[in-house]
This record gives structure tokens, sequence and C-alpha cells, in this order.
């Protein structure tokens, strides 16, 4: 790729184009290789869903130039047919960023939004959507209702903190909640695609990977965040088989006398055993 890029460049600059042509480089999509504990490109974390971006025409970009505005893959068809004299089409739904590589100051969208829809093949990634903006973002999940997620990217680049039950930044959770929807209207979006099954799936999990994270105690209700222990023994103990046969041989009185002592024991670890699951679910069901 570098190499036929190279070839192009060096074409330009004998034909004497090169100073007038632009030419922009970048990426198909990002990756993550640990960020975040993950593996992938589905997500709308920023190593997932940035893209390295390189636009080169001398005559109307200066050197060192950086545009800050959130640009996105969209916009590329519209900014190449501008600088090519064209019209963008109106059912593009990309804005030409030609005015910010020139400099000039241009009204810019405050947030974008991202997409993702959970595909079988890859079942690990939910259904997700965000909007990114100049400095916060927003991530909100589908399939997934026990966290959504807020960051401020000027403060915390790598996205490590997660604002969204953060009561400073209500407001702007609120707020970017409500451009999520209004853009996912205007652009027909509120549906979820269902596709047929195709393909594998990538769906093996390593039995000594990372364990699962421990529940938060913000969704547990009121009256059960301590009113057990953090783990209950619900399967019943095993039961002593050469005991058992032991008892089995002696005569029947013996019989009867210990399997009244082992019934009467097993019975009541039963009781236990019914009265705590029905408190857990009589619990979690109203």
């Amino acid at each position: 790729m570098d190499e036929s890029v190279g070839r192009i460049m060096e074409y330009l600059k004998q034909q004497g184009l090169l100073e007038s042509t632009l030419i922009i480089y970048m990426g198909d999509n990002g990756f993550q290789f640990g960020e975040h504990g993950l593996i992938d490109k589905r997500t709308a974390y920023e190593a997932s869903m940035r893209v390295p971006m390189l636009a080169w025409c001398p005559e109307i970009i200066k050197p060192g130039t950086v545009v800050k505005e959130v640009v996105a893959n969209i916009d590329i068809a519209p900014t190449l047919l501008e600088a090519a004299g064209l019209r963008a089409p109106d059912y593009m739904d990309g804005k030409s960023f030609l005015p910010l590589l020139e400099g000039k100051k241009e009204p810019w969208r405050d947030g974008l939004l991202y997409e993702y829809y959970w595909e079988r093949n890859y079942p690990q990634t939910p259904t997700m959507h965000a909007i990114r903006g100049d400095r916060y973002k927003y991530i909100h999940y589908t399939g997934i209702w026990d966290t959504d997620e807020l960051y401020d990217l000027q403060d915390d680049p790598l996205e490590t903190r997660n604002l969204i039950r953060d009561k400073a930044y209500q407001d702007i959770v609120k707020k970017m909640n409500h451009q999520l929807f209004q853009q996912l209207e205007e652009s027909k979006g509120m549906y979820i695609p269902l596709n047929p099954d195709r393909g594998e799936q990538s769906n093996l999990r390593n039995r000594y990977g990372s364990p699962a994270a421990a529940f938060p105690d913000y969704l547990l209700r009121g009256d059960t965040v301590s009113a057990f222990p953090a783990t209950i023994q619900l399967s019943p103990a095993p039961v002593d088989s050469a005991k058992q046969q032991g008892g089995m041989r002696q005569g029947a009185s013996a019989q009867e006398g210990a399997g009244t002592r082992q019934g009467v024991s097993a019975q009541e670890g039963t009781a236990m055993q019914e009265s705590i699951e029905d408190i857990i679910k009589s619990g979690f069901s109203h």
C-alpha cells in the first residue's frame, strides 16, 4: 500500500500536479489490542472507533494543520467532490470538511452518531449507540441493562473513569441521551435489524480467562444488599455412600433407626434450601 501511494505521488510530481492534488490517507477502522481488556473493533471506545487520517494538498492546507472537529468517514466523499468543484448529492449523509482543511471557521456537528448492531458471529459485543462530541462521549447499550457509559475525553482520553452515575454529570447524560435518540429518529435508525444466521461464530471462551465482574451494589434492592452472605450454598451436601451401605447391612431396626436420623437431617437441609430459595425469589420479584 505504501509503495503504491508513493508511486502515485511520484507520478503527480513528475506531472507538476502534486502541490495541487488533495490526497487523503487513512485507515479502515481502529482496533483494540488490550484496551479495556478487549481485542476487537466493534466497540465505541476511542481505540476502536477512531482511525488515523492524513491529508495533503499544499496549495490549500498549511503544514501542521490539525482539524479538531469530529470528522467521520462519511465526510470523505463530500470533501473530495467539493475539491473537484462538484456538489455532493443530497442523499449523502456526510459533509465536506474542505473549509476546515483550509483553516476556515465552519459550523460543524457537535456530536457524531456511532452505531453497532449485535452480530451472531461475534456475540460478545452487544448492540450499542454512542454520541462522540468534542469533549464528552455517551455510550448507550441495548441488551445490557446494568450500565451505560460517559467519558470526559479531555480529562480522561483513555476512557478509564465512567461518569455515568456521577451526580455532577447528570445534566450532560440527559442532554446526550436526548441528542442520541434525536439523531436516531432523524436518520430513521429507531429499529434493530435482524439478519439470518450465516458463517461461523467466534464464541469460544478461555477457561482461564478473566472472571466475571462483581455485581454492582447500586443495582441491588436496598433490603437485599446485606440480608444474605456474599455466597449461599444451595446444593445439598453429598451423601456418604459407605455409611449408607453400612446402615443397609444392619438389621431391620438399625435400618429404621439410621434411616430416621438421616431422613430428619435430609429433610431439614431440603427445607432450609427451599426456604432460602423462596426468600431470594420473593425478594427479587416484587
